[in-house]
């Protein structure tokens, strides 16, 4: 029995491309890995909607392109493909007449996306004049506002900027004019998402959400609700830690006080030790300056992440690459050498971390010892050479063996 959604095609590109031409029809191809969530999402909750599927499947010939496996590695550097996903349309002859680099998470933005090449939904620069000629209707007014969205991922880097001021400017009127509780559902709670994800407490619909947990925990998945409220109070604990404002200790009290209920049913109770320690070094280290408290705070981070076995490479090159572009001046013998134990023992489990053999070397040659940082550095640059984007990491590197000769 067929899917209701999206019929992909499982052949090769060329087939798909072929296909498209004979049956008179554009191309769909969704570039995706089989990592990222996003692209997991849309899979999900998107490509499988009947809606979506009736009309892609008259309209279009779909295929599936996995950017890391097959041809599809090739197929990534020819359309030049560095975000997961990204969705290309193309002529039968293979033209690109459109490319959104981003996820479109909600079916009826997807379907307005697939139905603007058909010809059969204005496009989205025509809506957007009305609106610039004073429709200020609040149902429409929000539906364009999430086809933007789209519009801008479309478009090319440097026209970005002015469109995102743009959004902002129609994202701040329309939550103006609403008050929090005319927010309370699904679609409304989407637009909340994309633009309030960051640190944002203290913001009135942020206060409102936190305030009223239980009540929008009615009207919004749990999974989802939980997800964002975690994600902006995360990010304001560590902006405000980053930017010396005390609050971030208040940010974190809430974990265990007016937002224990939401970390519960997250499962993420444990957060509060793990943000405690990121926090604390970052203040220590930006605003106290006192590189000794900043590495105690990190060992305690390293050893919680090593209880719950979640320490990563990352989490081992973040610590000495921050007290080292922070506070390069004023680090002593004796905490770099303390830094270089961190940085060994992350070795020993992540050999192959470019970063931090890199970093390596900046601590040896902090500490004189210029013939090892030279092995470090070029330790780095051997294992680099590899990456997509090594070339860039390749240039700053060598110019560090430069200082060194």
């Amino acid at each position: 029995m067929l899917s209701q959604g999206i019929q992909f095609e499982h052949g090769t590109f060329d087939e798909a491309l072929t296909k498209s031409k004979k049956e008179n029809k554009l191309l769909f191809i969704d570039f995706y890995t089989d990592w990222f969530r996003p692209c997991k999402v849309m899979n999900k909750n998107v490509f499988p909607l009947k809606e979506v599927g009736k009309y892609m499947n008259e309209h279009f010939v779909s295929i599936k392109v996995n950017a890391e496996k097959g041809e599809g590695v090739e197929l990534a550097k020819k359309y030049k493909v560095s975000a997961f996903p990204t969705l290309f349309v193309l002529d039968e002859n293979g033209n690109q007449k459109k490319r959104v680099d981003n996820s479109i998470l909600e079916g009826t933005l997807f379907l307005n996306f697939a139905k603007e090449f058909v010809g059969d939904k204005l496009p989205f620069l025509q809506q957007f004049e009305a609106y610039e000629q004073g429709n200020r209707d609040l149902d429409y007014v929000r539906d364009m506002i999430k086809n933007s969205i789209v519009y801008k991922a479309t478009l090319p880097k440097e026209e970005k900027k002015v469109w995102y001021d743009q959004i902002n400017e129609m994202c701040a009127w329309y939550f103006f004019v609403k008050q929090p509780k005319e927010l309370m559902n699904k679609e409304d709670f989407s637009l909340i998402t994309k633009y309030y994800n960051s640190s944002n407490n203290g913001h009135p619909i942020l206060e409102h959400i936190y305030n009223n947990y239980k009540a929008w925990k009615k009207v919004i998945p749990v999974e989802d609700l939980t997800r964002f409220i975690l994600i902006s109070n995360s990010s304001s604990i560590s902006k405000a830690a980053y930017r010396s404002d005390l609050k971030f200790r208040e940010y974190l009290a809430a974990i265990q006080g007016r937002l224990a209920e939401v970390y519960k049913d997250a499962n993420s109770e444990d957060k509060f030790e793990e943000l405690t320690y990121s926090s604390e070094a970052t203040y220590s280290l930006n605003t106290l300056k006192d590189l000794d408290r900043y590495m105690d705070w990190s060992d305690k981070l390293l050893i919680h992440l090593k209880e719950k076995d979640e320490l990563n490479a990352f989490t081992y090159s973040n610590c000495p690459i921050g007290m080292y572009y922070q506070a390069k001046d004023l680090i002593s013998l004796k905490q770099a050498k303390r830094m270089l134990k961190i940085i060994n023992s992350g070795l020993k489990q992540f050999p192959s971390e470019f970063k931090l053999w890199d970093t390596k070397g900046d601590y040896l040659n902090l500490i004189g010892n210029k013939k090892a940082a030279k092995e470090s550095y070029n330790k780095a640059v051997e294992l680099v050479r590899d990456l997509e984007c090594g070339d860039g990491h390749i240039t700053r590197i060598k110019k560090k063996l430069e200082t060194l000769k």
